[in-house]
């Protein structure tokens, strides 16, 4: 098992006159506990000066359950002194079969009388397609004023691979009208993410977004383009 695992993600982006900047660092940490580990994850950025500063933290339980893997994930924040806090807690348990995995995930978020309430349920499964691309769809329930949970979206992504290190991943993100919950759902965005090599340590990724046309179709509304350092 040894004594943990780190690793840094670096992501830059183009500031003014082209030159590569670091907008944010990304690192890990997961250290064996029992049947699993415990993972920290940290996101720093710019500050006022220049210095990386951090701006949030995760801590991370994994433990395997028999055929399953749970997880209980909660991500805390800064208040203006400078005291950390948790602001969301997830518990997720995930189990597999040879071609399927399925999960299950519970989001909590604290409420104005400062109890931990539930806000969301996500139910999703993972699977290769015959043509070999990761696919995924979740269905996303949200909490009413009721205490009940209301069907609200759907998420379906696939990734395939285009040979040389490069990959294309498609995400389309569907909601339902909380106003009319009788006609459905229908496509509010949908992203297309392109990586690439950019040498021994860095990958290229150019993410495009797509949100419906009054003609009915999808156009781009944005583009962005990042470098990661490993």
């Amino acid at each position: 098992k040894g004594g943990g695992h780190d690793a840094t993600r670096t992501v830059s982006r183009a500031g003014p006159g082209g030159a590569m900047r670091a907008v944010e660092r990304q690192t890990q940490r997961a250290v064996p506990e029992g049947e699993g580990f415990e993972v920290t994850f940290r996101s720093l950025v710019p500050g006022v000066s220049g210095a990386m500063e951090e701006r949030e933290r995760v801590r991370q339980s994994e433990r395997r359950q028999g055929d399953a893997v749970a997880i209980d994930r909660l991500r805390y924040q800064p208040d203006l002194s400078g005291k950390w806090s948790v602001v969301e807690r997830r518990v997720s348990r995930s189990t597999g079969a040879e071609e399927e995995t399925r999960t299950d995930e519970a989001l909590y978020r604290y409420d104005v009388s400062n109890r931990l309430r539930l806000e969301r349920q996500v139910e999703a499964r993972e699977w290769k397609d015959s043509e070999g691309r990761s696919r995924m769809e979740a269905e996303i329930f949200d909490a009413d004023l009721d205490g009940g949970l209301r069907f609200a979206g759907r998420v379906q992504q696939s990734r395939r691979e285009l040979g040389d290190g490069r990959t294309e991943t498609t995400e389309t993100r569907e909601e339902a009208s909380p106003a009319a919950p009788g006609e459905g759902v229908r496509v509010v965005r949908r992203l297309v993410e392109r990586s690439a090599p950019a040498g021994a340590e860095r990958t290229r990724r150019v993410l495009e977004v797509q949100e419906p046309s009054p003609n009915g179709g999808m156009r781009v509304t944005h583009t962005q383009e990042r470098v990661e350092s490993r």
